[in-house]
């Protein structure tokens, strides 16, 4: 049987909801149904123009380009009006599925409350759980969480929530002269390092093949090496004399991975 315009757009998406979910905390299905409804299977303007698949608006803390579209908003009356109203754009889908699981993982109006925790898998029983606190919140829409519900229940989209994300190992190696952790994906280097009077310690986790990237950063005046997400602190530390050594590793696995860092040492201080 030939597949459908909406099983194409399902296989296309599919992955980067699996990773959200580990990630940013909300199920597959919804965020496959989400991508669907928002971006009317890929063909809206925005998805066309803009890879944006969830009508997230570019508001005053976006850094990135955004793309303006006259929409359709309503009132506490639930009386439809419109608005021009500026969305974020996105070189791919990959990364409006990335912002989407950052989106609702993050977003916060008061300390400690988060305000689509409600959606999280954790704080649910089900898709229907999720869907139902996302109206109101998400979308403005009355029927939005029934509307999701419609498409989870056509299409099967549950079949996806029991998926594991790919992982590879993240080795862990300690050298003793500097008393630093060095973390990294490759063999190689896992390898020649214990030559050149590295521990190797074995494997520290499981890391994501997909998902939000983590760079690592090397200071050739200290031996210190730096991992971040953040392409704001990548160009700060460059000019400093710091070295881009590129993609470390993904995160949005199982367990949360924390940065310290020691004011006490020259070296090996993060």
């Amino acid at each position: 049987m030939m597949a459908t315009k909406q099983d194409i757009f399902i296989e296309k998406v599919k992955d980067g909801a699996i990773t959200g979910w580990h990630e940013g905390k909300i199920l597959p299905s919804v965020t496959i149904a989400q991508a669907c409804l928002e971006s009317g299977w890929g063909i809206s303007e925005l998805a066309t123009k803009a890879n944006n698949l969830f009508g997230i608006k570019a508001k005053d803390d976006w850094k990135g380009e955004s793309y303006t579209v006259r929409t359709a908003e309503y009132d506490k009356n639930n009386k439809q009006f419109f608005i021009n109203a500026a969305f974020r754009k996105y070189p791919s889908y990959k990364e409006s599925l990335q912002d989407n699981a950052k989106v609702l993982k993050t977003t916060s109006f008061q300390s400690g409350v988060y305000y689509y925790s409600g959606a999280w898998k954790s704080n649910t029983k089900s898709y229907k759980d999720a869907t139902a606190w996302l109206t109101g919140r998400y979308a403005t829409a009355p029927n939005y969480g029934s509307t999701l519900n419609s498409v989870i229940e056509t299409y099967n989209l549950t079949q996806y929530d029991t998926a594991k994300v790919s992982t590879s190992p993240m080795y862990r190696l300690y050298n003793r002269h500097t008393g630093e952790h060095l973390y990294t994906l490759n063999a190689g280097e896992k390898d020649y390092l214990p030559k050149v009077g590295w521990k190797y310690e074995g494997i520290a986790w499981q890391a994501p093949n997909s998902g939000q990237p983590v760079y690592r950063m090397y200071n050739p005046y200290s031996g210190d090496h730096h991992y971040t997400m953040a392409q704001s602190e990548i160009n700060f530390l460059k000019p400093l004399g710091w070295r881009y050594e590129g993609l470390s590793f993904y995160s949005g696995g199982s367990k949360p991975i924390y940065r310290l860092f020691n004011p006490n040492e020259k070296t090996g201080t993060h």
